[in-house]
């Protein structure tokens, strides 16, 4: 039975759902976010990274970022790889949610540091990405992993993309 005192608990956890990239359900709304860019919040800190391109690579794809706009907060680069899923994209059949674990099988990603080791999620907590439309070029969606390395572990959340075909 459902008390009243849940109600506010579950109400809040339905508005979180709403407002942010659930790339392990499959919901992704990457907004309106610039070609050529990722948002996301790493370790709850606000990252926004630059000119993010996308390649095919055999099945598969591959998107990679230059470093952010170069002060703390942003001086990461991204590199997610999906090791299959291509066809799925370039035919429009979207969207497409893709697992990352520890094996890395359908995908995975590594953060960059301006300096010191990556953090990959093969290590860390694992998570998803979503493609959620191809638009001409741009290939638009979400992303959320928890990454781990030498230095630690680090968690993107929130992440939203649109990479330009390389």
């Amino acid at each position: 039975m459902l008390r009243r005192a849940h109600l506010p608990l579950i109400v809040a956890l339905a508005a979180c759902k709403e407002k942010g990239a659930d790339s392990a359900a499959g919901s992704c709304d990457p907004g309106d976010i610039a070609d050529g860019s990722i948002e996301a919040e790493i370790d709850g800190a606000a990252w926004a990274g630059a000119e993010l391109q996308w390649s095919a690579t055999g099945a598969g794809l591959q998107l990679t970022s230059a470093l952010g706009a170069g002060d703390a907060a942003s001086d990461w680069r991204i590199t997610l790889v999906a090791n299959d899923g291509l066809d799925a994209i370039e035919a429009g059949d979207l969207p497409l949610s893709l697992p990352m674990d520890a094996a890395g099988e359908q995908a995975w990603a590594l953060l960059y540091p301006a300096t010191g080791d990556s953090f990959s999620s093969k290590e860390g907590a694992g998570g998803a990405v979503t493609f959620a439309a191809l638009d001409g070029d741009a290939l638009r969606g979400c992303v959320n992993f928890g990454a781990a390395g030498s230095g630690g572990e680090v968690e993107l959340g929130g992440g939203r993309f649109s990479a330009l075909r390389r």
